[in-house]
């Protein structure tokens, strides 16, 4: 009960925040003594950001891919901008996108173009950063991507669920807390693809990436928030 709560109190903030994002409102707040309260021009953020990430990605890409091509260390991405955060602090759903597209072979403009990190990282500041990038992006950007890319997708907020949506799916992306128990901790976005084989492979997490049968053996009981299947 308390889970389901949290769940939601959590996918509510992130869809109305990401909304007043979008609209062009973009600020900070204190948070943990590390942030002060100030308000950004988008316009200006995402432009410069852009420029920085791009050359950044195009210097870096061989210590930011992994040898399969996915993006498996986040800090990798330490000197890539996401609003007015760094990558490596809340680029994780913005990563498990980039690894499901990868995972699908097509780029984040559809077909088969050279799929861009830096434009899509641009695409979520222009729809789906929750305040700045401080509190990450919204879920709900995510499917509205692979939805515009043709794919379609379910969502289910059901942790029963879960193994049974990765199952079907080609690809998926789980949401979850760092501790069930202690929503202030966080929460982090993966990605799950398949093997040629149909082996699950979960992406940008801690000691992966991670071969698994049931999805108990990724994230803690109780810690799922959302999952987005890909078809």
């Amino acid at each position: 009960m308390k889970n389901n709560f949290s769940k939601n109190i959590t996918l509510s903030f992130f869809k109305i925040m990401s909304h007043v994002a979008k609209s062009g409102i973009w600020f900070t707040v204190p948070l943990f003594g590390t942030r002060r309260f100030a308000i950004y021009s988008k316009k200006k953020i995402i432009d410069k950001n852009y420029d920085l990430n791009k050359k950044e990605f195009e210097e870096n890409k061989e210590n930011i891919l992994s040898k399969s091509g996915f993006i498996e260390k986040q800090d990798a991405l330490k000197n890539m901008r996401y609003g007015t955060e760094k990558m490596a602090f809340c680029g994780c759903e913005i990563i498990a996108v980039y690894n499901v597209l990868f995972s699908l072979k097509i780029s984040e403009n559809g077909g088969n173009n050279l799929l861009s990190l830096p434009h899509l990282i641009s695409m979520f500041e222009n729809d789906g950063i929750v305040m700045c990038g401080e509190f990450g992006s919204s879920p709900f950007r995510a499917k509205k991507i692979f939805e515009e890319l043709g794919y379609k997708s379910i969502i289910s907020k059901d942790e029963s669920k879960f193994d049974h949506i990765i199952n079907f799916s080609k690809a998926s992306i789980i949401s979850f807390f760092n501790d069930a128990n202690d929503i202030k901790k966080g929460v982090h976005t993966i990605c799950i693809s398949k093997d040629k084989g149909n082996k699950k492979i979960a992406h940008n997490i801690k000691n992966g990436p991670i071969l698994f049968d049931n999805i108990s053996e990724v994230i803690s009981k109780n810690a799922g928030i959302i999952i987005i299947g890909i078809f």
